[in-house]
């Protein structure tokens, strides 16, 4: 690489670094304020006490959610704490009204259409949802099409963990530190295995086009689960030149949206090693969601306590021909997100669990 072409990727991957950083700090400081960590999903706090309400009832609660904010993501739930208070506030009075009201709150599905994807604000006015324009906040520097966003377009360079397993946003799962709110509240005591060994964030290459064949950016689709489709067969479809090899691709790809908590949007598992490829099933799209990048030969990661690491694409991944959990204690082959203990996948594996009581440690 050219010397002047390499100093410039040396600062774009000092500023993605510094982007991955601030949105680490800000999990912790969104923990200091309400003693746990955000959820992936269903998150607890877009909740409204309202004076009277037409949302969704909440079993157990007087409070109400509004329509369709059950895919917020961990991003949008700590905008306040991202220097985002004016979009934060905005949504809160957005969301406060719509329950009241019965009236559109803000989505984030990506759009260029905006009849069903405006919101009604309290002043009746009708506006374009700040969750589907371009958020610099999370757009990595070295990410060409991450960085086309605009309204309608709200494309993310940055993912959360979902662990070292076979799920989506909503399961129970819980070996990750991101777990579905209506399940559990996760909190730093419970990172047993400690914050510094223990991965939050990290970044994505976002799909050049619709249903992309680019194994960065693309996904395999019909990836379904059964006790045949182990890790190692969605690595096998890497082809020549950067390529997916499957028949079938997501239309959706990779960094759709980043307000959005569905896996392929902004989630990802510590199972495929990065730059590998990413397999979905159809349904509800559990899979395995890898991280990439365009920086040279792996990514950048944020982990619990803050400090943000290199990870090469060729980290240890253990045995991927064994399924999530096979030969553990709960282990059931339909459903293998509920089990405990070591990570089946290597070094990369035990840095996405929280307590797997693994003694290998972040390179």
């Amino acid at each position: 690489m050219p010397a002047v072409q390499a100093a410039r990727e040396a600062a774009r991957r000092m500023q993605c670094t510094n982007k991955i950083k601030q949105i680490c700090t800000a999990t912790h400081n969104f923990h200091d304020a309400h003693k746990r960590v955000p959820s992936s999903y269903l998150d607890s706090l877009w909740l409204i006490q309202p004076p009277a309400g037409t949302g969704e009832a909440i079993p157990n609660s007087t409070k109400r959610r509004g329509h369709c904010l059950d895919a917020y993501n961990p991003f949008v739930t700590i905008l306040s704490f991202m220097e985002q208070q004016m979009v934060y506030d905005e949504l809160i009075g957005a969301i406060t009204y719509g329950v009241q009201t019965d009236a559109n709150d803000p989505q984030y599905i990506p759009s260029t259409l905006p009849s069903s994807n405006q919101y009604t604000a309290p002043d009746g006015t009708t506006k374009d949802s700040p969750l589907r324009n371009r958020m610099n906040l999370y757009l990595c520097p070295s990410d060409g099409t991450a960085n086309q966003a605009e309204l309608g377009k709200p494309y993310g360079s940055y993912r959360y963990c979902r662990g070292d397993i076979w799920c989506q946003d909503r399961a129970a799962e819980t070996r990750g530190v991101f777990g579905g709110g209506h399940w559990i509240h996760i909190t730093f005591s419970n990172i047993i295995d400690g914050t510094s060994n223990t991965v939050f964030y990290a970044e994505s290459v976002v799909g050049d086009t619709e249903s992309t064949r680019e194994i960065k950016g693309g996904i395999v689709a019909g990836f379904d689960w059964n006790p045949n489709y182990q890790p190692s067969k969605c690595a096998a479809y890497r082809g020549a030149n950067g390529e997916l090899t499957s028949a079938a691709v997501r239309a959706e790809p990779k960094g759709w949206s980043w307000g959005c908590s569905l896996i392929y949007c902004s989630a990802f598992h510590t199972v495929l090693p990065p730059n590998a490829p990413s397999c979905l099933s159809d349904g509800d799209n559990p899979g395995y969601m890898t991280v990439s990048s365009n920086h040279p030969g792996g990514v950048n990661i944020g982990m619990g306590d803050s400090a943000v690491k290199f990870i090469s694409e060729t980290i240890n991944t253990g045995d991927l021909t064994k399924l999530p959990g096979e030969g553990k204690p709960g282990f059931i082959a339909g459903d293998p997100h509920q089990w405990t203990g070591p990570s089946e996948y290597g070094i990369w594996g035990a840095m996405g669990t929280m307590a797997g009581r693994e003694s290998a440690t972040a390179p």
